[in-house]
C-alpha cells in the first residue's frame, strides 16, 4: 500500500475514534464519502480512466485523471487570445511536475485538461471586481486531483492562499501529490493532525472534509466546486453550502460549475437552498451546455451588508 494511502487511513480512523472518545458523536458517513461513486456500483468508465476511487498506488494515476478530464468535449467558450498563453502555462506547470515525478504522460492528449484550467481561471477572474473583493484566499470544495492550483499558484504565488478540501482516498492522495509538486509551501492535515490555516502564511493547505472545523469564518474570497455538488448525498450538499456562508467573508464569490439540471445524481436542487441563505446569483451565461460550452459556470455572492445598505438608500 501506499505511504500516503496508509497515513490518510490512519488519520480517517483516528479522527472517528477521537470524535467518539471526546463525546462528540460518530463522524457522519456523509462527510466521509463520495455519494456518487458509493451509487455507481459495477460501472466502469472507459480504458485508461480512473476506476476505484478508493485505491492509490503512486503518482502515474494523474494519467488517468487526465484522461478521464481530456474525454470530454470542450467547446470554445473565450476568444483564443485569452485561452492560449493559459493552456501553454497550465501544461508548462503539469509537464515539469510530471517529469519532476517520473511519470511518463502524452502531452499531445494535454489540451482537454489545459482548456478546462484555463476555462475555470477566466470564469473566476472574468470581470473587475472592487479591491475588498480581490481574490487570494481560496477555498477548494472536492478538488479532484488539486489542478485548480496550477494556474492560481502562478499567477498569485506571492500572497495565495488556497486550501484543497476531500475526503476520497484516490483524489486526496492525487491533491497531495500535485500540491507537493508545488513550490508553494503545503501545509498537510493528514501527516501532522494539525492545521492552523494562518493569513500571514501564504501556501497551499490540505484538509479533509471531516475536518471542516478547521476552516475559519468569513475568512475566503472564493469557494471553488467544480463537478462536485450535484455528486454529493443531499445531506453533504446541504451541509456544504452552510460551510462556505460560514468561511466565505462578506461578499466573497462561490464558483460552481457543472450540468446543473442535466446531470444530478443527487437528486437535489440547490439554488432555493443558496437563496434561502441570501446568496446572490451575480454570473450564469446564456448558452447552451455541451454546445456552447462543457459545464455551466455560476457566481453566487454572500452578500456585503455594506452594499445591501448602500443599495437601500
Amino acid at each position: 500500500m501506499n505511504e500516503f494511502l496508509e497515513a490518510f487511513l490512519a488519520r480517517r480512523e483516528k479522527d472517528v475514534s477521537d470524535a467518539l472518545a471526546e463525546g462528540n458523536g460518530r463522524i457522519p458517513d456523509f462527510l466521509l464519502n463520495w455519494h456518487y461513486q458509493d451509487q455507481r456500483g459495477d460501472q466502469k468508465y472507459g480504458a485508461g480512466m480512473p476506476q476505484d476511487f478508493h485505491d492509490f498506488h503512486g503518482p502515474s494515476q494523474i494519467r488517468e485523471w487526465f484522461g478521464w478530464m481530456s474525454s470530454a468535449p470542450r467547446p470554445e467558450y473565450f476568444p483564443s487570445q485569452f485561452m492560449t498563453p493559459l493552456v501553454d502555462m497550465s501544461k508548462a506547470q503539469d509537464r515539469r511536475i510530471l517529469e519532476k515525478a517520473g511519470v511518463d504522460y502524452d502531452f499531445s492528449s494535454y489540451e482537454g485538461v489545459g482548456r478546462n484550467n484555463a476555462q475555470d481561471y477566466l470564469y473566476q477572474n472574468m470581470y473587475p471586481v472592487p479591491d475588498r473583493n480581490a481574490i487570494s484566499r481560496i477555498l477548494d470544495f472536492g478538488a479532484g486531483l488539486g489542478r485548480q492550483s496550477n494556474l492560481w499558484s502562478q499567477q498569485q504565488s506571492r500572497d495565495l492562499i488556497m486550501v484543497g478540501m476531500d475526503a476520497i482516498e484516490l483524489s486526496y492522495c492525487l491533491q497531495n501529490f500535485y500540491y507537493s509538486a508545488n513550490d508553494l509551501p503545503l501545509y498537510e492535515y493528514i501527516t501532522t493532525g494539525e492545521l492552523d490555516i494562518d493569513a500571514d502564511k501564504p501556501g497551499l493547505y490540505h484538509c479533509p472534509t471531516w475536518r471542516w472545523d478547521l476552516l475559519p469564518g468569513n475568512f475566503f474570497d472564493l469557494v471553488i466546486c467544480c463537478q462536485v455538488l450535484p455528486e454529493l448525498s443531499p445531506e453533504l450538499a446541504k451541509f456544504a453550502i452552510h460551510l462556505f456562508l460560514h468561511a466565505l467573508k462578506p461578499g466573497g464569490a462561490l464558483y460552481i460549475r457543472d450540468h446543473d439540471t442535466s446531470f444530478n445524481p443527487s437528486g437535489i436542487n440547490l439554488e432555493p437552498h443558496l437563496v434561502e441563505l441570501g446568496f446572490i446569483l451575480e454570473f450564469r451565461p446564456h448558452v447552451i451546455d455541451r454546445v456552447d460550452i462543457h459545464g455551466i459556470p455560476r457566481i453566487w455572492r454572500k452578500p456585503d451588508p455594506n452594499v445591501l445598505a448602500a443599495m437601500a438608500q
